[in-house]
């Protein structure tokens, strides 16, 4: 039978921390964890070799006091915690995202949207006219100019509010002044949650 995926436990809290998972961002091979006390974990995702099944080689477990090598393998850790964030929000971090080519990472906690810096997890701004926002979408293209023909890339944000549909886009990294907004005859809510 063609497996494609290995299923593997990467994170687990201990059992006296009071967080709970609440969302989720795998990019590359970091793994950020949002928890339901408004804190912000980034995990690296280490490489386990099937041939190893999760032990590392006695020679890289590292040394004896008398100079030898330990005997027994020690088995290699799926994440490494590298750095967590306490205050990165107030409320829960109920969704994450990230816009790579304007450098931002896309947090939604509280009701509102906030934008971050994707390097050094510092709010840039909260969007204020996201309030009791319910979920959002990112996504990049490439777009021809029409008059030029020169292509740029283009990001675009989507937030629900209510009965409304926010739009904000991104063109070469720089966000655009004017908000698109669509009303819908319906309220939006969020789905497989």
């Amino acid at each position: 039978m063609l497996s494609a995926f290995t299923a593997q436990p990467l994170v687990e809290l201990r059992p006296r921390d009071k967080s709970k998972i609440e969302s989720l961002l795998a990019y590359g091979d970091r793994l950020l964890v949002g928890l339901n006390t408004g804190s912000l974990r980034i995990y690296r995702v280490n490489e386990i070799n099937d041939d190893e099944d999760g032990l590392e080689d006695a020679e890289n477990a590292g040394e004896h006091v008398d100079g030898g090598t330990p005997s027994t393998p020690v088995k290699a850790k799926p994440t490494d915690l590298l750095r967590e964030e306490e205050k990165f929000a107030r409320y829960k971090i109920e969704q994450l995202a990230i816009i790579k080519e304007a450098n931002v990472l896309v947090s939604l906690s509280g009701g509102y949207v906030s934008l971050h810096d994707w390097q050094t997890y510092q709010l840039q701004e909260q969007l204020v006219r996201t309030k009791g926002a319910s979920t959002f979408t990112v996504t990049s293209n490439i777009v021809k100019d029409k008059s030029t023909g020169v292509p740029s890339i283009v990001s675009r944000l989507a937030v629900a509010v209510k009965r409304k549909v926010m739009l904000w886009t991104w063109r070469d990294m720089e966000l655009e002044e004017d908000t698109g907004e669509i009303t819908l005859y319906c309220r939006l809510w969020r789905i497989g949650s």
